[in-house]
């Protein structure tokens, strides 16, 4: 009985820490900014890596370039290059809109140095072209249709000179979603916009823009989430039935093998 008791005592104490761990503002901040990195880590990057480099093998690999050559007279869908183009491109718009999304809900009703910097920096970054474009693309191929995938390749007797995969700016132009701006913007690149450069400044000026973000952030949190972490001391510490001191000392040399091992 005497030992049950005990243990039952020791869950009731671990239970309240951890209610007092998930509650506290170092905590509950340390865990929205983990998951904006996660978006930006895990979702946004990895999509653009994906992209970039079926791009770059495009424009460097004449096997690919030629393969995208002949894949365009052919009416056959799901395979090759370009139904790998269609694919990564939906994915990366798609991709950048949820992290537009999470980063609206992040920094919403927040005030202070960090926000008004952070909304300077925002205003000044869609003030580029690419970032209300790849926006656009995204409505447009989320809500009515893939973009016509067009190419541009140079062949000399020595091979293949150069290739890029573009699209068609007629076939952008067609749609009535975009305003007066993106409409010129569109229209500057001629009869075809390539996709790599567009694809790459959007990218480095969002990833720039987030990652700035994360760190403030991470900085500003410093000190709440070193008084959360003295919580998860003290859940370690009801656990294991031992002192603080034993149990910060065990915790710091878990997280350090954890960190070795990754």
């Amino acid at each position: 009985m005497t030992g049950g008791s005990s243990g039952e005592s020791r869950r009731d104490a671990v239970t309240a820490i951890q209610q007092r761990l998930r509650t506290h503002p170092g905590y509950v901040e340390h865990m929205r900014i983990r998951a904006f990195a996660t978006t930006l880590a895990e979702v946004f990057e990895p999509n653009y890596l994906e992209l970039a480099g079926l791009l770059d093998s495009v424009a460097v690999d004449s096997d690919a370039a030629i393969e995208m050559l002949n894949g365009m007279s052919s009416n056959i869908l799901g395979s090759g290059v370009i139904s790998r183009i269609n694919r990564h491109l939906h994915n990366y718009v798609a991709a950048a809109s949820t992290l537009v999304d999470h980063a609206r809900r992040l920094t919403k009703g927040r005030d202070g140095s960090i926000a008004d910097e952070y909304a300077r920096r925002r205003d000044a970054l869609l003030s580029s072209p690419e970032i209300p474009f790849i926006n656009g693309l995204r409505n447009l191929s989320l809500h009515h249709s893939l973009p016509v995938l067009a190419y541009t390749v140079r062949v000399t007797p020595a091979g293949v000179e150069s290739s890029e995969a573009e699209l068609s700016v007629s076939d952008l132009l067609d749609s009535d979603r975009w305003n007066v701006q993106m409409r010129d913007f569109i229209s500057s690149h001629g009869k075809r916009m390539a996709i790599r450069p567009v694809v790459r400044r959007h990218r480095d000026l969002v990833f720039a823009l987030s990652s700035w973000l994360i760190e403030k952030l991470q900085i500003a949190n410093r000190s709440a989430l070193e008084e959360a972490n003295e919580l998860v001391v003290a859940v370690n510490a009801a656990m294991m039935g031992v002192d603080l001191d034993t149990a910060r000392r065990r915790t710091a040399e878990e997280s350090m093998r954890r960190t070795t091992i990754q």
